[in-house]
């Protein structure tokens, strides 16, 4: 937990400054009240609002997580996984495959936690797939597999 003392009532801007961080981890603010999940690692900024001051121990949590996303890095042909993508959008995974790559076989999907527990498994009919993540804030990774070829990317849920 991150506890935060709040002396007024108001908007509060937390800044990041990573400079000196030089782990292998990536780092992640939650914030229990909003649902947020916020990369920090690259630094930047985060806004929210202070209802009654005084100090919270229960609000923000930092996440360090070792993610790797090449989880089979020898079957990845970057031309032909380049016709993969996996993009995150608001607790969703959205997965588009070119309609070449449909022609190799059904694509699988696979949905993981960050501790490598299989949630969830479909095939992908068509060239985009909206794929629903838990509702729970947290990083997972989404792994495509057609024929050969394997891609996965890591997508932040949200509650």
């Amino acid at each position: 937990p991150l506890i935060i003392r709040n002396r007024v009532s108001g908007d509060v801007t937390l800044t990041f400054d990573m400079s000196y961080y030089y782990g292998m981890h990536s780092v992640y603010l939650e914030d229990r009240d909003t649902g947020a999940f916020i990369h920090v690692t690259a630094g930047g900024e985060y806004v929210y609002t202070v209802s009654e001051p005084g100090e919270r121990d229960d609000r923000f949590v930092l996440h360090f997580y070792m993610v790797s996303t090449d989880l089979e890095p020898e079957m990845e042909d970057p031309k032909a996984v380049s016709g993969i993508n996996i993009t995150g959008v608001a607790g969703k995974a959205l997965v588009s495959i070119q309609s070449d790559l449909l022609q190799m076989g059904d694509p699988l999907i696979e949905v993981y936690s960050i501790d490598g527990s299989k949630i969830n498994e479909m095939n992908a009919r068509s060239s985009r797939t909206l794929v629903m993540l838990p509702r729970t804030s947290g990083i997972f990774i989404i792994r495509v597999s057609v024929g050969d070829l394997v891609k996965s990317e890591r997508v932040v849920g949200v509650k």
